[in-house]
């Protein structure tokens, strides 16, 4: 009779925990169907496949290996729980009925919990796959920005690369023009220099003017750049032409002078002839023809 009570017992349990299995397993099947407006459409579960895998865990399929069955015992009668139970005298067939009896208790609990749970389980399974579309998306947009950004950063490296180029050019083309300016400064014959050689008065503003027309005639021929000379050679040729007719002229003008009856030689000799000594210089360098001329008419006169 009590094993037959003990039979009811077990069957009873089982049947609750089929029901339970059952239950946990349709309520699950909701993380498997779509939601529409807050109501899930449960998705058909295959039981077969689903008793299948439970069978994978039953571990009294396998088989066992009887050698170590000593030293199982050895572990078994090490525990703690044993020990105490077989000190106290307990039988250990009621105890192991006691411990299962526990231990489905306990399942049957967890699947009720389980079942309870299995909806928001659900919920949380859509809101994950909710959140992994949206993270993928924003990986995307990051991979996307992080293209734009490599891409800036290569045009970047380009600009700064054509700013030292630049800014190189310019520091040569600085360099260049600075020479340049110097050298046509110095070459370059102003029109003012021309006027005043050809038409100012000789006085000693004069050869100030005769000072940069000798200046600009010596670079001329210091230069080794003929291109460069060719065009302003012949106008500086002209104007030493001129300044030395015109200094020609007024050495000999003052020198006839002195010829004169009544005329008082150390005043033309300190007020013309010293004064402008420069004149007789500019004219023994540039023409001699004409810078002996005027010393053998000089010499004339005195004698």
């Amino acid at each position: 009779q009590k094993q037959n009570t003990s039979r009811m017992a077990n069957n009873q349990n089982e049947e609750v925990d089929e029901e339970l299995r059952n239950e946990l397993f349709a309520n699950l099947a909701i993380a498997e169907g779509d939601e529409n407006d807050g109501v899930y459409f449960c998705k058909t579960v295959d039981m077969d496949q689903v008793e299948e895998s439970l069978r994978d865990l039953d571990i009294t399929n396998e088989d066992i290996d009887f050698a170590q069955i000593d030293v199982l015992m050895s572990k078994f009668h090490e525990d703690p729980h044993v020990k105490e139970a077989l000190d106290k005298g307990i039988d250990m067939r009621e105890y192991s009925k006691q411990v299962e009896q526990s231990l489905q208790k306990i399942e049957q609990a967890s699947l009720g919990d389980y079942a309870r749970e299995s909806r928001n389980l659900a919920n949380l399974y859509h809101q994950i796959s909710s959140c992994d579309k949206i993270l993928e998306r924003m990986e995307n947009l990051l991979n996307g920005f992080q293209s734009d950004l490599g891409d800036i950063s290569e045009e970047i490296r380009f600009l700064q690369d054509e700013s030292t180029s630049m800014n190189v050019k310019l520091q040569n083309r600085k360099e260049v023009v600075g020479k340049l300016s110097g050298f046509v400064k110095e070459l370059a014959i102003p029109p003012s220099l021309v006027k005043n050689i050809c038409k100012s008065d000789i006085d000693e503003n004069y050869i100030g003017h005769l000072v940069l027309l000798h200046e600009k005639i010596k670079f001329s021929k210091q230069n080794g750049n003929k291109a460069a000379t060719s065009d302003v050679e012949p106008e500086l040729e002209k104007l030493r032409i001129k300044a030395v007719t015109r200094i020609r002229e007024f050495l000999i003008l003052n020198i006839i002078n002195l010829k004169k009856p009544k005329t008082n030689f150390q005043i033309i000799q300190e007020n013309k002839l010293l004064k402008y000594k420069y004149l007789n210089r500019f004219l023994s360098q540039y023409c001699k023809e004409y810078a002996s001329e005027v010393v053998d008419m000089y010499v004339d006169t005195l004698q």
